[in-house]
Parts: C-alpha cells; structure tokens; sequence
C-alpha cells in the first residue's frame, strides 16, 4: 500500500470579487482536501467566500466584516474527483485562497 505525500496544492491564488475560480481534478487522480486557507480585507462590505464540491455541496463559507483583516484556517477531509469552485463576493476587494491536500491514483 503506497502512503500519499501531503501538501499537494490544489489551488493558490488571489480570487477577484463577483469571480469564480473552478478547479478540475486531472484524470486519474482523486484529491482529498486538507486544508483551506483563506485571508481578505473587504473595503466597503462584508466579504464572503464560498467553496463547493462537484454536487454544489459546501466545503467552506465564511464571511468577513467590511474593513476587517481575516484569516481563516479550515482542516476537512473531503474527497474530490471531479472539480471544486471558489466564489469571492465583496465590493472593491478580493481575497487570497489557498487549498491543498492529498493527490491519489484512482482506483
């Protein structure tokens, strides 16, 4: 039995607001995440980030008070084989998004 070297990094990036960033798990692989970093600063509203699982089923919500720094740090263990979003919504801001995990051949 082969053991998976953690710290594959499935998405690092700054997510413009009103954006969607999709993520697709390539062939042959199935990924299981980890870990999800997120930081923002809104500027005029609250922020809110939202991370979904290929059935739309949420992996991650939060939402962060206008002009308030944020950091959020979230451990799961959920299996990805098909694709994830990130949608960033918060006026004249963006937030930086990090999620990564284990990379494993497919059965």
């Amino acid at each position: 039995m082969a053991f998976p070297t953690y710290s594959a990094c499935f998405f690092q990036g700054i997510i413009p607001t009103g954006t969607t960033e999709q993520v697709f798990v390539p062939g042959g692989l199935i990924w299981v995440i980890r870990d999800i970093c997120y930081f923002a600063v809104p500027s005029t509203v609250a922020g809110i980030i939202d991370v979904t699982d290929e059935f739309a089923r949420q992996l991650f919500w939060h939402m962060t008070p206008a002009a308030t720094p944020d950091f959020q740090h979230l451990e799961l263990r959920q299996v990805i084989t098909d694709s994830f979003k990130a949608t960033y919504t918060g006026a004249g801001s963006s937030c930086s998004l990090r999620v990564s995990g284990y990379a494993l051949n497919a059965p």
